[in-house]
């Protein structure tokens, strides 16, 4: 898609990468002053209604469940056959380019950065997992793709869970292809693997994945061919981490042992009952501004790079360089979802 171009009130300037389902881009919604994310559908499979159905179930979901520990939806809609979908823009990195990074420059995440990152992604789980409707009926939404890609860590600090296009939920279900498991391999537990079976304790499973990897920096289920990597997570051995890394508190190893267990009845109850058992284990909590200044530690030059280069071309468009905004046709259910963005 050449750039800039514009997808209903919005006008698309830089890409800020390809998913399963579309491409994302940084966004200017014209007569606003904050930029906003727009999530395009591929064009290829808007004719394939699994893949269409994915889509907006991503937004359907998103717009049930209010939660500063998720990204935030505005609306969803179609614009001369695009289906789009335009959400908050949260600046900052993946947990996935942190951990990267770290890893590569063998920076080792203190304990209490690693535990405050696990704080609010399962903050951001119990917003999902205990959404209810007007009558106070469980939406019974499973995210199951918790992985650190999906987890954004804003510049602030705060983490956002992103990418609920696989939620499992009771508003809308489809069928998969027979034998297909939806989610990342290296993060599905093996409960889905065995049955198809998912519930909140698949996405706890996630978490636990999560914080052995945030703690030792290397793959809990090493990267692979799509075969080794189930019977890798079908086989998987309990693994130590305080030999590793001492400083870890042994009720910490032991709650995030519990959490990786295959058996999904040893695993905490509950995003809540993970979080309340974390906060016990390691008592010592960073703040927000610590997460911050780690991660700007790390990923300064980036971030520096990644500001200038956003301010430029939003301001490029803000000053009348855009062409005219093409008008959308917004159907019903689209203007439902539709929010106003809050000044930053």
């Amino acid at each position: 898609m050449q750039l800039p171009t514009t997808v209903g009130a919005y006008t698309l300037v830089a890409s800020l990468g390809k998913g399963g389902t579309g491409e994302a881009f940084l966004a200017r919604w014209r007569g606003r002053e904050v930029p906003v994310v727009v999530k395009v559908l591929n064009p290829a499979l808007a004719s394939d209604e699994q893949f269409v159905r994915r889509f907006r179930h991503e937004a359907e979901v998103a717009s049930l469940v209010e939660s500063p520990w998720l990204v935030q939806v505005y609306e969803i809609a179609e614009a001369l056959g695009t289906l789009f979908i335009a959400m908050e823009y949260v600046p900052g990195f993946t947990l996935a380019q942190i951990l990267t990074r770290a890893a590569r420059e063998r920076v080792r995440i203190s304990v209490p950065i690693v535990a405050e990152l696990l704080r609010q992604a399962l903050e951001g789980l119990e917003a999902l997992h205990g959404a209810r409707d007007l009558e106070g009926r469980s939406f019974g939404f499973v995210h199951r793709d918790v992985t650190p890609k999906n987890l954004v860590v804003g510049d602030e600090g705060r983490v956002r869970l992103i990418d609920l296009g696989l939620a499992k939920s009771n508003v809308r279900s489809w069928q998969t292809v027979p034998g297909k498991v939806l989610g990342s391999l290296g993060y599905v537990a093996p409960e889905q693997l065995r049955q198809g079976s998912v519930d909140r304790k698949t996405d706890v499973y996630a978490v636990g994945v999560i914080a052995f990897e945030a703690l030792l920096l290397k793959r809990y289920i090493t990267k692979a061919a799509p075969i080794d990597m189930v019977r890798q997570t079908l086989d998987r051995g309990v693994e130590t981490i305080c030999r590793d890394r001492p400083e870890v508190p042994q009720a910490l190893e032991a709650l995030i042992l519990r959490a990786l267990s295959p058996d999904s009845g040893q695993r905490p109850d509950s995003a809540r009952a993970f979080a309340r058992e974390l906060s016990a284990a390691v008592p010592a909590r960073a703040s927000t501004f610590d997460v911050a200044a780690f991660v700007s530690g790390l990923l300064g030059p980036e971030r520096e790079a990644r500001e200038e280069q956003h301010l430029e071309l939003l301001g490029q468009r803000a000053a009348g360089q855009e062409e005219p905004v093409t008008r959308s046709h917004f159907t019903l259910e689209s203007m439902a979802l539709r929010r106003t963005p809050e000044p930053r």
